[in-house]
């Protein structure tokens, strides 16, 4: 068996590692009380990636932080932050913050005093805090529109499902229509019977006619005796 002090330090290792999984997600790349793009501390008091200048501000308040290439981390911190970070965080204790309505503006990189007073009504004497912070709303409404997408999705394929049920039928009914042969003529056979003129005269009847009538004129036009 491995000793235990190997044992432990590569347990510290793999903790360390976690750490530095969880913070190359993009919220924890900047930090949480400022906008600097550098996060090398936790603050373990509320499980956030801070930049330097904000680690040292966190001090005064007696905030406990630790260096992510130096420090070592429980289990306990690791699963704070695995379940924290800064959006998590900022969500809870932003969650009240108007940006365009709230007289307080966010302080800037390098505004040390303004920094020292945002940490101060954020965290001490939480101004803007809420239980169910924005992420957790921004969740539900997530949850919301996903529903309402498969809602429109059902929707749509049912009416997919009658329009082809539709097509059946009319496709259906013609073939049923002229199946059965019907005894009264097509359209296309009435106009030919109308059209269709009696047959004529034979031709004896003219022809005697005809010629009855010229025997008569023959007989006019002889001179009498």
């Amino acid at each position: 068996m491995p000793p235990k002090n190997t044992a432990k330090k590569k347990k510290q290792e793999q903790l360390a590692e976690e750490i530095k999984r969880i913070r190359r997600n993009p919220t924890n790349l900047i930090c949480a009380d400022c906008s600097v793009r550098s996060t090398p501390c936790v603050c373990t008091n509320f499980a956030t990636f801070i930049c330097i200048d904000c680690s040292g501000i966190h001090r005064k308040f007696n905030h406990r932080v630790k260096s992510i290439a130096v420090a070592t981390f429980t289990e306990k911190e690791v699963e704070d932050i695995r379940n924290g970070g800064n959006a998590v965080v900022n969500g809870k204790y932003l969650a009240r913050y108007k940006k365009n309505k709230d007289p307080f503006v966010l302080p800037r990189e390098g505004e040390k005093e303004k920094i020292e007073q945002y940490i101060q009504l954020k965290y001490i004497d939480k101004k803007w805090y809420k239980e169910s912070g924005k992420v957790e709303k921004e969740k539900k409404e997530k949850k919301k529109k996903k529903k309402k997408k498969r809602k429109k999705s059902v929707s749509v394929s049912d009416e997919d499902d009658n329009a082809d049920d539709d097509e059946e039928e009319t496709a259906k009914s013609p073939s049923q229509s002229y199946s059965v042969p019907k005894a009264q003529p097509t359209p296309q056979q009435q106009p030919q019977q109308q059209q269709q003129q009696p047959p004529p005269q034979p031709m004896t009847n003219d022809l005697l006619g005809f010629g009855s009538s010229f025997s008569a004129q023959q007989q006019q036009q002889q001179p009498r005796p």
